[in-house]
């Protein structure tokens, strides 16, 4: 993106977007929420106490 009154001199430009994500969604919301941003990833769940936190 061109500088302001210089448009000779290039700059980046900069996008923040303000995204609120749904608590809960119906299942066949969900079906067309996946349609559209293809399949979910398998997720590998660790065994054990699940408020078990390690940090690396």
């Amino acid at each position: 993106m061109p500088h302001y009154k210089n448009a000779r001199s290039k700059g980046n430009l900069q996008i923040t977007f303000n995204v609120n994500f749904p608590t809960k969604i119906e299942p066949d919301k969900l079906h067309l929420l996946e349609m559209s941003l293809g399949p979910r990833k398998k997720i590998d769940v660790p065994e054990g106490d699940p408020t078990e936190v390690r940090l690396h």
